[in-house]
């Protein structure tokens, strides 16, 4: 659910990419190739870092989702306006405990 929403909100690439780089973090044997394509080895890394490292897992995807938003804003403050809405969004998958109100 949270990959399908980053993919709708940022692009497929783009969601990709947040599982690459959360699936390199936790130590992704071989390492994965960043480059937003769902190929074999993001598939199977994936579905070990999910099946392994489920908690930690979900908790690298957030933050990876979460700097891309602060990354986002650093380059084009204009965008701050949205930051709170976005980082509110994020909190619905981190069962809402995070939430700025």
């Amino acid at each position: 659910e949270f990959v399908f929403d980053s993919a709708v909100n940022h692009g497929p690439k783009q969601a990709l990419l947040f599982v690459q780089r959360s699936c390199n973090l936790l130590g992704a044997k071989p390492p994965l190739r960043e480059d937003g394509i769902m190929g074999d080895n993001t598939r199977r890394a994936a579905a070990t870092a999910a099946r392994l490292f489920c908690a930690r897992l979900k908790r690298t995807l957030l933050a990876e989702r979460r700097n891309f938003y602060f990354r986002l804003v650093e380059a084009q403050p204009s965008q701050q306006i949205f930051l709170k809405g976005w980082l509110n969004r994020l909190a619905e998958f981190d069962g809402g405990d995070t939430r700025i109100v």
